[in-house]
Order: structure tokens, then sequence, then C-alpha cells
């Protein structure tokens, strides 16, 4: 059961959001009012109101920001100038009515009955997708689109990094238990955190896989200021790099450590052309993911075969992975347009016991399952989209006028984006960075 504490955090943190933006700079407080809730409050703790999905770490500070942020610019439009984000916005609000509609039907599995959809579910879907989707979109597109509030987006996720690493050694000796000592009560498993002998830090992310995506992207970031000679690396940034991602090699998760390795490669050895092209190349093979699985061009045996040989454990669970993916993915097809709706609907139950019988790990074939083609490419599309965008904006302007840490956000936001095809590590943040690349595209006077 949460303990004060974890109330005071929680209902408290509008004061907290008025406070950061009486003290910070514009650019860094629209990072931080998403940050500091995403890396420090309480993971599972909700508070739930009739028709509406829950308040929680998620939502209040999404609706927070957007308030506060409403209140202090007034030219803060709601529509963002650009086609493209606005068009796969109207697919993100049609969808959860359409996938509603077309879901009235209740499943009977035995024992395990699966509620139809309603006008409830409408309700509900519209605000999540405005509070977790659109918001951090507009935000991002409106008041961090200039290059300088792209260095302080970038600079804040390194800095937060160094901070949180120290948690992260205490939980690396002492097992994921910060959460349930200082907020009294914990929705993690102990043992998925298990890992070669040892164990994956949570804190109050709610799962390894979390913390250790955020410790790469704050690995990436280092990267970057010291590749662009900020004055936070010139003493020791290099130690700074290899110290980060030490820290990542620790969290025990290799797909994200794979992800900085890749990134060091592109940063160092690339110029920054070739970094939006090979972001962009990544992102279009993100997008077209579901078709290319169906269509049977992805590779997948002689992936799991290569990753088996390195390590027969990691093999084993993404042969696992891959096997449900194929699942779900066949159910999906069924209601391809639409989806399945909540609920649960979306997974596959044996039509005797009622048993769950699958298990959905990448947010590709989640969200696909659920709003079918519809919410993926209103979702993915916004995602995606933004990475590509940039990059057909500064194909053909010479090198040196390529700004740096809107391409080095590129690179970030492209290695999120594969990381959401075997994990689950979709957040505000990877919302609130796909909307600061748009807001590139048409930047805004007097942002700061």
């Amino acid at each position: 059961m949460p303990n004060l504490l974890a109330n005071i955090a929680l209902y408290g943190w509008p004061l907290v959001a008025f406070w950061i933006m009486k003290k910070q700079r514009l650019n860094q407080a629209v990072v931080l009012l998403f940050l500091i809730p995403y890396m420090w409050l309480p993971y599972g703790m909700r508070f739930d109101l009739p028709l509406l999905p829950p308040i929680d770490k998620w939502t209040l500070p999404a609706l927070t920001a957007f308030f506060m942020l409403k209140a202090r610019d007034k030219n803060f439009n709601l529509f963002p100038n650009s086609r493209f984000l606005n068009t796969v916005l109207i697919g993100v609000f049609l969808s959860p009515v359409l996938t509603a509609l077309t879901n009235t039907d209740v499943l009977d599995y035995g024992l395990n009955v699966r509620p139809g959809m309603s006008f409830q579910d409408i309700i509900s879907g519209g605000f999540n997708n405005f509070a977790l989707i659109y918001i951090p979109l507009v935000i991002g597109a409106h008041f961090l689109g200039s290059e300088d509030a792209k260095k302080d987006f970038v600079f804040l996720l390194a800095v937060w990094g160094l901070v949180y690493s120290l948690l992260c050694l205490w939980e690396i000796k002492m097992s994921p238990q910060l959460h349930r000592e200082i907020y009294g009560f914990t929705t993690t498993s102990w043992r998925q955190q298990i890992r070669n002998g040892g164990f994956r830090p949570v804190i109050f992310m709610g799962h390894g896989l979390y913390v250790a995506m955020y410790m790469s992207m704050a690995t990436i970031c280092a990267m970057l200021l010291f590749k662009g000679k900020h004055k936070f690396m010139q003493k020791q940034g290099m130690l700074k790099v290899f110290y980060l991602f030490a820290i990542l090699i620790l969290c025990k998760t290799w797909s994200a450590a794979i992800y900085s390795i890749l990134s060091f490669f592109i940063i160092f050895f690339f110029g920054k052309r070739k970094w939006l092209y090979l972001a962009a190349a990544l992102s279009v093979i993100v997008f077209l993911y579901p078709t290319l699985r169906a269509a049977g061009l992805i590779p997948v045996n002689q992936i799991n075969a290569y990753f088996t040989e390195l390590d027969e454990d990691r093999g084993g669970s993404l042969g696992v992975r891959l096997k449900n993916e194929d699942i779900l993915l066949d159910k999906a097809r069924e209601r391809a347009l639409f989806g399945w709706g909540g609920w649960g609907r979306q997974r596959v139950y044996s039509e005797y016991t009622g048993e769950d019988l699958t298990i959905a790990d990448g947010t590709w074939i989640i969200i696909f399952g659920q709003v079918g083609w519809l919410g993926y490419l209103s979702i993915f599309g916004a995602l995606c989209g933004s990475i590509v965008v940039v990059y057909l904006r500064y194909k053909n302007v010479a090198e040196e006028a390529i700004p740096p840490y809107t391409a080095g956000l590129a690179v970030i936001l492209s290695m999120n984006l594969v990381d959401l095809v075997p994990n689950s590590s979709l957040s505000p943040l990877t919302y609130l960075m796909a909307g600061s690349l748009f807001g590139a595209l048409t930047p805004i006077k007097n942002r700061t």
C-alpha cells in the first residue's frame, strides 16, 4: 500500500511543477516537467476517476505540463504547424472511437470472458491518447523546436542519467527495492530483474528495461555533448561517457548496450548527414515491421540462431518472443483495420480453460493488436515520421548547416524506436523527442 510519501510525491507534483516553471529557463523547464516525474514519481500508484483512465505518474504530469504551459504562452497553438503531424493526430483521436464501435461483442473463452467495448472505452481511450500522445507531441513541437532547446534536452538527459546512476549502483548491489523502501509498495516482479547472477535496477520506473533504455539514451547524449564540445564535457568528458556506458552494462540488458555501441560508431565515425540517413532508415524499417514480419521478410530464424550462439538463455528468450509474435499477429489480422480493443481482447486464450496462452513484449504488436492499422499508422507515423521529415529537410543542405543536436536527437529516437520491436519501452520522453523534431521544421519565435 502506498505510504504518505508516495501520496505527497504524486499528488503534490503540480506544486513541484509550478516551482520548476518559476526557477528554470523555459527550454529546461519543459523537459523537466516530463523527465523528473518519469524518473522519480511512484510507479503503479493511481487514482481512478469515473469514465476516465487512472490519474498516475503518466497522465498527471502530462496534464500539469499542458495547462501550465498553455497559461504561460498564449501563442501555444493546439494545432501544430505541421500538416503531417496534424494528420496523424487525427488518426490518434479517431482510433479509440472506431476500435470501440467495432468491438462491442463479448469474447467468451470458457472461464475467461473478455467484455465488449462501450462508450466509456471511447472516453477513456480518447483521454489516454490526449494525455500520453498528443500533449508531449505538441509541447515538443512548440517549445523544443530550436537547436538550443534540443541542446538542453540532450544535456538534461545526460546529467540526470549521472544522478540516476548512483541509484542504479545501489540496486545492482542490494537488489531492486528502493521503490518499496521509499514509497512503501512495489508492483514489480522481483524475479524478473535477476540476470546473470545479479540484479537489474528498477528504481522508480517499473521495470529494468525502462532503466536500461534510459541509461542507454543518457550515454548517447553524453557522446553528443562530448562530440559537440559542450562545456559540461570539457573536464573528463570521455570518462563520463565510459562511466555511463559501464552503468549501462551493469543494467544487464544487452539490447540497450548494443544501441549505445551502434550510436558510438554513428556519432564518431560519420557526418551529421549520415546520422540522419541512418536514423531515417531505421525508423522506416520499424514503421514497416508489421508488414515485413507478416510477409516473412524479416529473417527471424537467423536472428534467433545468432543470438542463441552468443547467449543460450537470451536466444531462448528471443525465440519465445518471436513465437508469441506469430500467434498474436495471426489474431491481429482477424481485425486488422481497427484492432481488438482493450481488456486483453487482442490476446489468445485457451478455448477450454480460458488460460492466456501468449506473452506480448514488443510495443508494436501490443499497439497493432489493440488498435489495428489505424492506430498503428497514427502512433508510429508520428514517431517514425518525425525522423523522416527531418532527414528530408536537411538531406540536401551543406554538412555544416545541419544542426548537430537535431541530428543527434534523431539518432537517439531511432534507437528507442528499434527497441519498441522486441520490448515495451515507449514513454512520454519518446513522444517529446518526436515532437521536438517536428518543431525543428517550423521554428517559432520567442520560444525561450
